[in-house]
């Protein structure tokens, strides 16, 4: 079943709160993807954090920086990172 969000909300120590098309909630922690040292570290700035955008139908949350570039995670991955299916690390 692919998944959709519909909300999301920052929460300290680059945690989410995400609210999903089923109206479920999940708080997920983004500091395993971060301190893998790849892409997503550039969230630790809080900034770049905050401009966390719900992507087309409800599909990804990105994040676009000032040059246009941008990182993105999808959905069905923050749903099973969410339901301990599969492991952020």
């Amino acid at each position: 079943m692919m998944q959709s969000i519909i909300a999301v909300e920052l929460l300290p120590q680059i945690r989410l709160r995400i609210t999903w098309a089923d109206r479920s909630e999940s708080v997920i922690s983004l500091r395993p993807l971060v301190d893998k040292g790849c892409v997503f570290n550039v969230l630790t700035d809080q900034a770049r954090f905050e401009a966390v955008q719900i992507g087309e139908r409800g599909r990804t949350l990105l994040w676009r920086d000032d040059a246009g570039d941008e990182i993105d995670l999808c959905a069905d991955a923050l749903w099973q990172m969410a339901h301990g299916k599969v492991s952020a690390a």
